[in-house]
């Protein structure tokens, strides 16, 4: 990417919100930390993930002066401030213990392994396990309709529910499934 952003001299947006988020042997590294992309990359950081603030809209964004003086005049007249006791919860987030994020990244590591097992062991449906983040995007082969593919999501037991999220061209399903032999719930929203 580096590379690419340098030949055509592009300038960059890096969203750091998942750098937490990685499993294995997967370490992150920032990609205005590369020979020559300090100077072409503006770096989001958010609190919504590492500090669970989903809609708290707190964050910063860093890079070079010549990027940041600009994006300051834009911000300046098109975004409210964050209210005081937002920032207040932000400090307390970075000066308080750090522990939870380490439990929360194992979480989520075993999350994405359940998940994309689960949509593996769908025919029709290859799923590769992801590196970081929590997204999974499956490769879907098989002739089922969005509601017949939710038919096919194994429950993890015969009490619990299995939520899916079915796309197609047509829209989205969404379908709770229990027990293989109990009835599947779908609605469809269009696209």
């Amino acid at each position: 990417m580096a590379q690419v952003a340098i030949e055509h001299d592009l300038l960059v947006v890096c969203d750091e919100t998942y750098e937490y988020f990685m499993y294995g042997e997967q370490r992150h590294v920032t990609l205005a930390t590369f020979p020559g992309m300090w100077e072409r990359t503006l770096t989001s950081y958010t609190f919504t993930k590492a500090y669970a603030m989903s809609g708290w809209r707190l964050g910063c964004i860093v890079g070079p002066k010549q990027l940041l003086e600009p994006l300051r005049k834009v911000h300046e007249h098109t975004a409210s401030f964050v209210s005081p006791f937002v920032q207040a919860a932000g400090i307390a987030a970075l000066d308080g213990p750090q522990n939870h994020i380490e439990g929360w990244g194992l979480s989520c590591e075993t999350l994405r392994s359940v998940v994309a097992a689960r949509l593996n062991s769908v025919p029709g449906l290859d799923c590769a396990v992801p590196q970081g983040a929590t997204f999974v995007f499956p490769r879907y082969s098989a002739n089922y309709t969005s509601a017949e593919l939710g038919t096919k999501a194994p429950a993890l037991d015969d009490n619990q529910e299995s939520p899916a999220l079915i796309c197609s061209a047509q829209g989205v399903d969404r379908a709770h499934l229990r027990h293989p032999e109990r009835t599947t719930k779908c609605s469809s929203v269009p696209p």
